[in-house]
């Protein structure tokens, strides 16, 4: 009796064992159809004509709830749950903020997502980026698409002007930074380059873009400011923490009404008190060179110099405030996307040993247009900004449709750049397609942008690569620290090398022996 008393309790529990095991993937199963119903449902409110965000989300969410409760169970599929998620979030992207599919609007455009109450468009198309950058400046407004820069570049910032405005500060800016006047400083840099690189130490590996930021802000300083930074190591030490926004204060560039001062330690308090001592260093030495301008007889050709004594058409000179923010807008926009420019370039071209011979060739024979090409493939192939935009102030139409006003135009750079259509093998590395008659124009190669709002720091960055490229390269052999290449990652408001463009010196090819000194001492 026993006996049968313990085999039919084993046979119980075996039984119940057996039923809940089915209950449980029974639930499982059921949750995964849930998520998969919701998903399905999402995207076809997410693919309407105007997009029904309200309803994609509240399907989305259920999802969410539905898979974390399926990633519960003891019968869960890993591979399963995770490409869900995966497809969650990628949907969950494709509908934050106001999305428009441009793809079904205009040709060759590609679907975007902006913040707020604005229509984003995504283009990719050469087509396009002529009008858009031929355009009325009257209607295609490239300050309102990027307030999100005014906490540091200033309210007279050129980036945020337009129109007339924009027109005037262009004009006054265009002198200090153009032609024969700009040249006269490549000595300067190739001597800021030489003295950093003769510290770099043989065999470890180190990441380049700091030490390329380091050099840039040096020339940019002497270039703006007209002085040796080592004059003002209060304003280069604080300057970078400027332009480097932390993941704390990012919300409040995008979101005005997130600008609130709650003390010092706060991240937007902390970013206020920055920029005011910033700002106290950058008044005293307008006024400073004020006084200096005003005692001493000859030219000087810093940039602060000539800009006070500039004028515009109708005789006015810049104040003092507006002379801050066009010195801070140099300042950030003179050193940070070069630096990480530099890094690509020597990213690229260390992966691409043939290119480093015909670099060194040909600096030997004196020449450069492979150097030109070189640079320039590396802005196809790595550009420092992903896109530049307009916010049209009115209707307008574009390949015979018609787009609606408030709508933010985001010419893609990397997309149009890596394009099959317009560069065959887009992701190799090839500098030839600069070389000859049928290089690529203004219309499909646009790192710097274009038309009139094309960047005026583009002579000074060209120049910058032409001298340290093949400075670093006369005086260092170098390999990338690993054989694989860097994805982007972003910093700021530029696109980086994620590894910081790692590198070891082999050996130093010059007599001198390079200092003790830690990488990047400068800075």
């Amino acid at each position: 009796a026993v006996v049968l008393l313990l085999a039919a309790g084993g046979i119980g529990a075996l039984a119940y064992r057996d039923y809940a095991a089915q209950r449980v993937g029974g639930d499982y199963v059921l949750a995964i159809i849930a998520v998969e119903n919701d998903l399905s449902s999402a995207h076809r409110f997410a693919e309407r004509k105007p997009p029904e965000v309200d309803p994609a989300r509240e399907k989305l969410t259920h999802a969410q709830a539905k898979l974390d409760e399926a990633s519960r169970s003891v019968v869960a599929d890993k591979a399963k749950i995770a490409a869900l998620r995966d497809e969650i979030e990628k949907l969950d992207d494709q509908i934050t903020g106001v999305v428009v599919d441009l793809s079904r609007v205009v040709p060759g455009a590609k679907p975007s997502a902006m913040v707020g109450n604005l229509n984003g468009l995504y283009v990719a198309d050469p087509g396009v980026v002529r009008e858009i950058f031929k355009g009325d400046p009257k209607v295609l407004h490239a300050g309102d698409a990027y307030t999100l820069m005014e906490p540091t570049g200033g309210r007279h910032s050129l980036f945020l002007l337009d129109e007339d405005e924009h027109l005037r500060m262009r004009k006054l800016l265009l002198r200090p930074l153009h032609g024969e006047r700009l040249k006269r400083w490549a000595t300067v840099i190739a001597e800021v380059t030489e003295r950093e690189v003769r510290r770099w130490p043989v065999g470890e590996p180190f990441q380049l873009r700091p030490i390329t930021e380091a050099i840039t802000l040096d020339v940019i300083m002497r270039i703006v400011f007209g002085m040796d930074p080592e004059r003002a190591p209060e304003l280069r030490r604080l300057l970078p923490g400027l332009f480097h926004v932390s993941l704390a204060q990012a919300p409040s560039f995008v979101v005005p009404s997130l600008r609130k001062d709650l003390g010092r330690w706060s991240p937007w308090g902390r970013y206020l008190r920055l920029r005011a001592r910033i700002d106290e260093l950058l008044y005293a030495e307008i006024e400073r060179r004020r006084k200096e301008l005003a005692a001493e007889e000859g030219e000087r050709d810093d940039v602060l110099s000539l800009l006070l004594g500039a004028s515009d058409d109708e005789g006015r000179g810049l104040s003092d405030v507006e002379l801050r923010d066009q010195l801070v807008t140099m300042l950030l926009a003179g050193h940070e996307t070069t630096a990480s420019a530099l890094a690509w370039a020597f990213e690229r071209i260390l992966r691409h040993p043939d290119v480093v011979r015909g670099l060194l060739d040909e600096s030997t024979e004196g020449g450069s247009e492979y150097l030109d090409a070189v640079i320039k493939e590396t802005l196809r192939s790595r550009p420092v900004a992903a896109h530049v935009a307009r916010f049209l102030t009115e209707d307008m139409e574009i390949k015979g449709y018609r787009i609606p006003a408030r709508t933010v135009v985001a010419l893609g750079i990397y997309l149009m750049h890596h394009s099959p259509e317009l560069y065959p093998d887009p992701h190799a590395f090839r500098p030839e397609r600069f070389l000859g008659d049928d290089a690529p124009d203004h219309y499909s190669w646009i790192p710097f942008g274009g038309g009139v709002r094309r960047c005026l720091g583009v002579g000074l960055a060209t120049l910058e690569m032409q001298v340290m490229i093949p400075t670093i390269l006369r005086l260092v052999e170098l390999r990338a620290s690993r054989p694989e290449p860097e994805r982007f990652d972003v910093l700021g408001v530029t696109l980086v090398p994620s590894r910081g463009g790692e590198v070891v010196v082999e050996r130093h090819l010059t007599n001198a022996e390079p200092s003790p000194a830690t990488v990047g001492a400068s800075a």
